[in-house]
């Protein structure tokens, strides 16, 4: 075996197969990466022609100095209970980013470590690959001091085999009741176009209520167009026709001949807005066989109408139309669920929360690691600078 630099092609060809493969480890991620100003290299473990890991590795230097950090950005791709491959990977890349004059390869595989419950939990009969976790320690790893954005804990839908009504059977009552009241009160969604992107960006940046995972909405212009030339990308706004709303209202109200006060809130409504109102807008990663929503935002004006239930269950079944096997909710970045207010909300969809290997850094160079932790604490950054928002 060797490991050696590939090109996209290869990478490609083997990541498509890989139950491990994600959107971070694309040549568009690569791309955008580049348009931020680092370093990007493809590698991957060459034994007799045929590859058996790869990884997309980014670097950038530490400011004034010639060292370099590096980043596996959900890597790497490859099967992790192979653990001579593992072995033989981790000595190859640390002497490669050694050459680079690397202090550090920081990883954080898209690989689940174990099914939890909503406490956190292990749920019994469950999947657990902690052995895993054990090994990446044992081989030099060291779990890393500073959070990037990508969470540690997710929410995926399982899609295959269900049709749409059994999805929305088994959601929890409460978020039926709310997906079917919101379709009587004029809620749908539709993708936006070209000349909508910049309200979208707007909407994203004013509101308060929002789960956002996008790197930086300064570069999303960027963003989005690299990723929808692949059509790897999908912006769904979610919209009150208000017109459908007053319809249905008066219907309900000549049916059983009661007074709704409902009616006075949509005439308020259309004064203030004429015919229909965005009320938010979600960003959904498409690639191999998985949806991911990275960003959702809820103008503020509008919470208290729910948009979000229809905004992320209409995701769902556009996921389920594209004929993907799971949707990923993409979940939060902490140590612990405890009071994450967004866990009900994804759990009532009847997701299953996994909990994935934490990020974890192979040190070439203990001294400058250190101090550069201690520079990223004392200015409260993570390790590429990026800064998440999570509103509730």
């Amino acid at each position: 075996m060797k490991l050696r630099e590939i090109n996209k092609k290869e990478f490609f060809d083997f990541c498509k197969s890989q139950s491990t493969n994600n959107f971070y480890q694309t040549k568009e991620y690569a791309e955008f990466s580049r348009l931020k100003g680092y370093h990007t290299y493809f590698l991957g473990v060459d034994q007799n022609g045929k590859i058996k890991a790869a990884t997309l590795l980014l670097s950038k230097k530490i400011k004034f100095t010639k060292s370099k950090i590096f980043f596996a950005p959900r890597g790497y791709i490859m099967n992790f209970k192979d653990l001579e491959l593992l072995r033989f990977l981790t000595k190859e890349i640390k002497n490669f980013i050694e050459e680079k004059k690397g202090v550090f390869l920081r990883i954080n595989p898209y690989y689940p470590i174990k099914q939890v419950d909503l406490d956190g939990n292990y749920v019994t009969g469950g999947f657990n690959n902690e052995k895993v976790l054990n090994i990446l320690q044992e081989l030099g790893y060291k779990k890393s001091p500073n959070k990037m954005t990508t969470p540690k804990f997710y929410h995926q839908v399982l899609l295959k085999d269900k049709n749409e009504q059994e999805l929305l059977n088994n959601c929890h009552e409460e978020h039926k009741n709310i997906i079917l009241n919101n379709i009587e009160k004029g809620l749908f969604t539709k993708e936006i176009t070209d000349n909508q992107l910049n309200d979208t960006i707007n909407l994203i940046k004013q509101s308060h209520y929002k789960i956002n995972f996008i790197d930086n909405l300064s570069n999303f212009k960027e963003f989005y167009k690299i990723m929808n030339e692949s059509n790897m990308i999908k912006i769904n706004i979610v919209e009150m026709n208000i017109d459908k709303y007053k319809e249905n209202l008066l219907n309900e109200i000549e049916h059983t001949g009661t007074e709704n006060k409902e009616l006075d809130l949509v005439k308020k409504l259309e004064y203030q807005y004429g015919h229909s109102v965005i009320m938010g807008c979600n960003v959904t990663i498409y690639y191999g066989n998985e949806a991911t929503t990275i960003c959702t935002a809820i103008n503020d004006k509008f919470v208290e109408y729910f948009p979000i239930y229809t905004l992320f269950w209409n995701s769902i079944k556009d996921a389920k139309n594209n004929g993907v096997e799971k949707y990923n909710f993409y979940g939060f970045n902490s140590d612990s669920i405890d009071n994450n207010k967004w866990d009900n909300l994804y759990r009532g969809f009847n997701s299953e929360l996994i909990e994935l290997i934490d990020e974890h850094d192979l040190i070439n160079n203990e001294f400058i690691y250190n101090q550069y932790c201690k520079y990223l604490n004392r200015h409260k950054q993570n390790i590429l600078g990026f800064k998440v928002k999570i509103h509730p």
